[in-house]
């Protein structure tokens, strides 16, 4: 199962991403997942030279890449129209990166609506993931790339559009495209009151569009993303629940340092469902 893990790159990575890359081959995964900020890989400072040498490193170490495209700054259903318009195009050349470093999946937020509007602006906000979502999804039809859409973690300052399983398939069926697919974030899950229900309903309510995991830990108020076994996110109960679905997909790091990331790695490698 070892090469079904991967980790995602630190934004403020202490190395650069060739260096990064080796480090993740090195402890044996099989995936990486880019994401597209500053310091590491943002498209927009990239060269069409550099992207070859990503491509060409990532090749040559046999990894699968994955971009996670950008987040900060980022709102699909931003009330403000250039604001959204500019989030959109954000995520256009994210998919276009996608294309050119050999990865077929780009992951993306729905959107958020701060807290200090009313109830009735959230019907709004969702309206406009649903229309940002669909020239996003028509985008990435064209280019072969799918489209996984990624849950978020309750917050006391903004409605988040996706929170809940039911709303991650609201979206999924509403813009009924088979380049859309889910990202199902375990530590995000774990934050939105879910410390005392099992994580199974989550995944096999989704199971059918599932493409991707995102893990790492907290300790169920903050999104912390703590190295694992340092708060109480339940992740083995994910992985094994993904693994009795017969789902081969990749489980993802997403951590805040290569120290943590090793830590992980070892964690999970002295589990019973790794040790399968």
């Amino acid at each position: 199962m070892l090469n079904r893990l991967g980790a995602a790159t630190i934004v403020d990575s202490p190395v650069n991403i060739e260096d990064y890359i080796d480090f993740i081959k090195s402890l044996g995964m099989g995936y990486i997942e880019i994401r597209t900020e500053k310091n590491l890989a943002s498209p927009q400072d990239l060269t069409d030279s550099d992207i070859k040498r990503i491509r060409e490193k990532i090749l040559s170490c046999r990894l699968i890449p994955i971009v996670h495209a950008s987040f900060y700054d980022i709102n699909i259903a931003s009330l403000n129209i250039l604001p959204r318009k500019a989030s959109i195009e954000q995520i256009k050349i994210c998919i276009e990166f996608a294309a050119k470093i050999g990865s077929s999946l780009v992951v993306t937020h729905a959107g958020s609506i701060s807290k200090d509007y009313s109830q009735k602006y959230v019907e709004i906000g969702h309206n406009n993931t649903i229309n940002s979502l669909k020239e996003i999804v028509a985008f990435a039809e064209k280019k072969d790339i799918i489209v996984g859409l990624e849950n978020k973690q309750h917050s006391n300052d903004n409605y988040e559009m996706v929170e809940h399983f039911k709303e991650h398939l609201d979206f999924i069926k509403i813009i009924n495209s088979p380049n859309l697919k889910v990202i199902f974030d375990v530590g995000h899950a774990n934050i939105n009151n879910m410390i005392e229900v099992d994580m199974r309903e989550y995944i096999y309510k989704l199971k059918d569009y599932l493409v991707e995991m995102h893990v790492h830990d907290n300790l169920g108020t903050i999104d912390e993303h703590l190295a694992l076994g340092k708060g109480n996110v339940k992740y083995l109960e994910a992985i094994k629940t993904v693994e009795e679905l017969g789902l081969k997909i990749p489980v993802v790091l997403e951590l805040k340092s290569m120290e943590d990331i090793k830590k992980s790695v070892q964690n999970l490698l002295s589990s019973e469902c790794f040790k399968k």
